[in-house]
């Protein structure tokens, strides 16, 4: 799993790109809860076709406001979502579309196991800091 936790900026944006996914080891579920444009979401796409990665989870996309969307982007977005391996987070889920296969919804059961353990993992990691 490789979960994206970086502000934007010109050395982020599109951090995720043909380049990072071709380079990628292992198959791992990607999940963006950053910003939307930290991965590039046709080289997403191209890496869950080859079969570069296992799966995505998106809690933003790199345009928010689905109405402004262009038909580039709309059918980018809808092939993403047509994937089985593919999720968004419930706030752009609801935005966009139910889920509703049975395939989505036990990955996104277990998308959402992982990523609890993730942040209990983290959140133990973290020392807090003592009031002075």
């Amino acid at each position: 799993m490789i979960s994206f936790h970086v502000p934007l900026t010109s050395e982020t944006e599109r951090m995720a790109d043909n380049s990072f996914f071709s380079g990628l080891k292992k198959k791992p579920i990607i999940i963006n809860s950053s910003r939307g444009k930290i991965i590039d979401l046709e080289a997403l796409a191209t890496g869950l076709e080859k079969g570069l990665v296992s799966g995505a989870c998106l809690d933003v996309l790199p345009n928010e406001k689905l109405a402004s969307y262009s038909d580039k982007e709309k059918q980018l977005l809808d092939h993403l979502l047509s994937m089985p391996q593919v999720l968004n987070d419930k706030l752009v889920g609801d935005k966009v579309r139910n889920i509703t296969s049975a395939e989505n919804k036990l990955f996104y059961t277990q998308y959402y196991t992982l990523l609890t353990q993730a942040v209990n993992m983290t959140n133990s990691m973290i020392k807090p800091k003592r009031a002075r």
